[in-house]
């Protein structure tokens, strides 16, 4: 809870005695949205970042602030009181989030859990010791595999009918 006292007047030169203040610094929550080429949750070098992508930070589930990415990914919600948070993400059409890795030293690591949804939130606590916090994103893009199975009659690639053989199971490795 925050208190305040009664306005004091001081004067050039005078002093005034008895009074006791308290100050906490202010936080920052920070990350970078990325596309997470190999899967591995890692932020690495080459991969590339997501821009102009918004991001929501939520306490109590109430909207604080919205940010949006910059060119290399990156956002940041500053001036920040200790207490619970959270840090939520919408991703593009057909991404889901990849590997979820703890990774705070470096601050490489993606924060958010693996799921197969477009949506997803981080919890984040910042403490009076642990005030600035990297809360990373990576995701990949939903690949798809179609094929047609056929009778190769001429042994040319080339389907001689057109026509598509049915009920014939498809195994990937």
């Amino acid at each position: 809870p925050e208190a305040m006292s009664e306005p004091y007047s001081v004067v050039s030169g005078a002093r005034l005695s008895g009074l006791i203040a308290g100050a906490i610094n202010s936080g920052s929550i920070e990350g970078i949205l990325f596309e997470d080429a190999n899967g591995d949750g890692l932020l690495e070098g080459s991969e590339p970042r997501l821009a102009d992508h918004n991001v929501t930070l939520l306490r109590n589930g109430n909207i604080l602030q919205t940010a949006q990415t910059g060119k290399q990914g990156q956002y940041r919600f500053e001036n920040l009181r200790p207490g619970e948070y959270q840090v939520r993400l919408v991703l593009p059409e057909g991404s889901m989030f990849t590997n979820q890795i703890s990774d705070e030293a470096a601050g490489t690591g993606s924060a958010f859990p693996q799921t197969d949804t477009q949506e997803a939130t981080c919890n984040v606590t910042l403490r009076r010791w642990r005030m600035d916090v990297k809360v990373n994103a990576g995701f990949e893009r939903a690949a798809s595999i179609s094929a047609s199975v056929f009778f190769d009659s001429q042994a040319n690639g080339q389907s001689a009918s057109g026509t598509a053989q049915e009920g014939i199971l498809i195994a990937l490795y």
